[in-house]
């Protein structure tokens, strides 16, 4: 993971190795150089900086940050900050570090795009669709099934399924239920 420590006047003080690797540049290249120069190519600290913040509160920030790397990529990284304080208890140093979570936020998002399907299908379906629990109330069920049942998708979830059976239908569908859970 990337680790930098930081001067109070944003100027690097020591980067790790995964650093260097990460931005393609050498220790010559980044040491004593301001980091808004050599991460953002910028002539001044970045407006939302949270090493600035860390300064001037004296607390540790966090963020996620996406950053274009020198081969064009984009990651996505999750970033610590915290303060190097001297015996009086003021920060003068600020500590960096930088965890990839690139992949982890492309599932989530590949997740979210997976469960969107899903509902939009489920919704869009033209038959009931429901789920139960252990207990056989419903947990879920799609607006058609409501539709069905005369009533809206909210005042039927956590009612038992077997509320809207008649008592021949009740038997059987308990039935089928157990047999289910036997295996």
């Amino acid at each position: 993971d990337p680790l930098a420590i930081y001067g109070r006047d944003f100027r690097l003080l020591k980067v790790n190795q995964s650093l260097l690797q990460f931005y393609q540049r050498s220790a010559g290249e980044v040491i004593g150089k301001h980091c808004y120069a050599v991460f953002h190519g910028r002539g001044s600290v970045c407006e939302d900086c949270h090493v600035r913040e860390v300064f001037r509160s004296g607390k540790q920030q966090w963020r996620e940050m996406s950053i274009t790397l020198p081969d064009g990529s984009s990651r996505v990284f999750e970033v610590h900050s915290y303060p190097v304080k001297d015996a009086k208890g003021a920060t003068v140093q600020a500590i960096e570090h930088g965890r990839d979570i690139s992949l982890r936020k492309n599932l989530e998002t590949q997740l979210k795009t997976s469960e969107e399907k899903y509902r939009t299908i489920v919704e869009l379906a033209r038959e009931g669709i429901f789920i139960i629990d252990a207990e056989d109330r419903l947990t879920f069920a799609n607006e058609f099934l409501a539709g069905m049942l005369g009533a809206e998708t909210g005042e039927i979830i956590g009612r038992s399924v077997f509320d809207f059976m008649e008592e021949d239908s009740r038997k059987l569908a308990k039935a089928q239920l157990e047999r289910r859970r036997q295996g």
